[in-house]
This record gives structure tokens, C-alpha cells and sequence, in this order.
């Protein structure tokens, strides 16, 4: 299935030359001033498969709220290739934030309702991943400068490659036929500017169901491709969820509880079925996870088993998606 991938860039947003006008009574002897926002997009500096899909921004919201009420003073939504864009607010502290390939937050009017706000894995889209930042600002009305480096919500998931060495050899002889690759226990809603994930919602639960909203960023068919004969395959397949900070693991395959999120292999031997569940660590927001597989036995007969009893190594590598991170995982 040939697949579309979602792709989103880096933000920063300048405030600066916060010009005085003629200063305007208001309540609490707060004096109002015209504020110029720069909007600078920032190319990802990470190498490799990203591509311009995934550092697309289709639009942009700036939403200033005033600390002292808590309560949204300015929203404006820049066109997503202009430099700057003119706000008006008065002085004083301030919470400068900032979403990109969002829903309409415009009726967001309390700071604190925002936070409570859930953004969720389907309001993703085909190069329109959603992003979210925010930074203080202590306006005067000499002025004042703040940058908002927006970060992606989601985490994304690489199945690296995967590598076949079978320890008997009567295994060699038998078709061994790659079909699917999916993400169970995913991760699909995080509060607004949420420094930690805690997931009320969720998809293939134990077990992948098609959900035909999110499908193309949880689900990827590998094509039928029978490995027997060159025992590796090379192609990349790219997922995206939401950060999970589940590590505890039950395993259970009939009652559902919050868990780690698991990339699943399916495939199958002589014509046999199996499943290659790899666990992965907590998911944390805007991280890639490179998984790699080496298989050297058939595998588990569900995709909610513990694969230490079975026959697949693995690596994941993991990447702040910002830029490569000397940060690696082995498991």
C-alpha cells in the first residue's frame, strides 16, 4: 500500500518592537501598545527521511493571554509564509502561545481551559502534523522580545529494517512472507502544552481494529514480500502516535489496561501465522524511535505476547526530532 507521510517543521516566533501608541487607560492602569510578531520557520535540522511533508506548516495561531486574568487578550493566524504579524495588547506579563496544524482555537478564551484542552492523533494530517509551543513575555510599553520554539505532538515510530538468520536450518527452506506492520496500544490524545503525556484515549487496544481516521499513520502493508531467499529487507515504514509514558506491561490478552505501546511484525512462515510484538519505551513528544529487528525463530502466536520467550533481537535507536541526539536504547 503505497503510503502518504505526514511531515511538519520547526517554528520560532519573535516578539519584538513593541511600539507605545498613545497610551489607553485600562483597568488597572495597564496602557495598551501595538506588538509586531516575526514568524521565522525554521527548516528541521535532523537528516535522513524527513522530508518537506513532515516540516509542513499549513497555518499558524498566536494566542496571547494576559497572566493577570488568565484570560486571552489577542489571536491572530498569520499566513504561514509571512515574517511578522501585528498584535494588540496591553502591558504587562504575558503567555505567548503558539499552535501550528491545529483545530480553531480561537474561542479558547481562558488560559487555564486550555490546558485542560485535549489535541488529538486525528487532527493530524497528510503534511499537517500539529505542533505547540508557548513562552512568557513581560511586556512594557518600551517593548519586549520572547521565541516560542514549537515542537510536533506526535512521536514517530521507524521500523528500521528487519533481518533473517533462522537457527535451524530446516526454517531456510520455507517461505518466510512479510505482510503488515502496525502500532497497538496507541497512544491518541495529549493536553495542550502538557510537559507529560497522560492518555485517556486509545487505539488497537491489545489487538489491531481498523480505524480508518488514523489508519494511514498506525497501519503499513509490507507487500506480501517473501524474504526466504535474501533474508533482509531495507524499505523504511513510518508511524505516528501520541507520546505514551506507559512502561508497565501485563501482557494480558483479554482485559485492557494502559500500556506501552508495541510496533508489531506480521508475517508468516510456511504458510503459518506469527507475530513479532517489540515493546517500546515511553514515547515521549516529538522523538523518532528507529526499530530494527533480527529474527532467528518463529514467532509469538499473538501480538500481545512478552517476546523474551521467543525468537527476534532487537534495537531502537532513539532521536530527538529536533536534531540527531547522542541518545541510543538497546533492548
Amino acid at each position: 500500500m503505497k503510503r502518504k507521510i505526514f511531515y511538519a517543521a520547526m517554528l520560532a516566533v519573535l516578539l519584538v518592537s513593541c511600539e507605545k501608541k498613545q497610551p489607553v487607560a485600562e483597568e488597572g492602569g495597564k496602557e495598551t501598545v501595538s506588538l509586531e510578531v516575526r514568524l521565522v520557520s525554521e527548516e528541521t535540522k535532523a537528516a535522513g527521511e524527513g522530508g518537506d511533508e513532515e516540516k509542513a506548516v499549513s497555518d499558524y495561531q498566536v494566542l496571547i493571554y494576559d497572566m493577570s486574568s488568565r484570560m486571552l487578550e489577542a489571536y491572530e493566524t498569520p499566513d504561514p509564509t509571512a515574517e511578522s504579524v501585528n498584535m494588540v495588547c496591553t502591558t504587562g506579563p504575558k503567555e505567548v502561545v503558539v499552535l501550528a496544524n491545529a483545530p480553531d482555537a480561537s474561542g479558547i478564551v481562558s488560559y487555564d481551559t486550555l490546558l485542560k484542552t485535549k489535541s488529538r492523533l486525528l487532527d493530524n494530517g497528510i503534511g499537517s502534523l500539529v505542533m505547540e509551543g508557548h513562552a512568557p513575555a513581560d511586556l512594557t510599553a518600551a517593548g519586549g522580545t520572547v521565541s516560542v520554539d514549537i515542537r510536533r505532538v506526535v512521536s514517530k515510530v521507524v521500523l528500521d529494517g528487519i533481518t533473517v538468520d533462522f537457527e535451524l536450518d530446516a526454517y531456510d527452506n520455507m517461505d518466510f512472507i512479510l505482510r503488515k506492520a502496525y502500532l497497538t496500544n496507541v497512544a491518541a490524545d495529549k493536553s495542550y502544552l502538557a510537559e507529560t503525556a497522560d492518555p485517556a484515549l486509545w487505539y488497537n487496544q491489545i489487538v489491531r481494529t481498523s480505524v480508518p481516521e488514523v489508519d494511514a499513520m498506525i497501519y503499513d502493508e509490507l507487500g506480501n514480500l517473501n524474504i526466504k531467499t535474501t533474508k533482509e529487507y531495507k524499505q523504511k515504514h513510518h508511524f505516528y502516535c501520541y507520546p505514551n509514558p506507559h512502561t508497565a506491561d501485563t501482557f494480558s490478552p483479554d482485559t485492557w489496561s494502559p500500556r506501552p505501546t508495541r510496533l508489531v511484525l506480521e508475517a508468516t512462515l510456511g504458510n503459518v501465522p506469527y507475530y513479532y510484538p517489540i515493546t517500546l519505551p515511553e514515547l515521549k513528544q516529538n522523538t523518532r524511535y528507529y526499530v530494527s529487528l533480527h529474527i532467528v525463530r518463529p514467532g509469538a502466536t499473538s501480538p500481545e505476547q512478552d517476546m523474551d520467550k521467543y525468537a527476534v533481537s532487537f534495537n531502537i535507536k532513539i532521536e530527538e526530532w529536533k536534531g540527531p541526539v547522542d541518545v541510543s536504547e538497546t533492548i
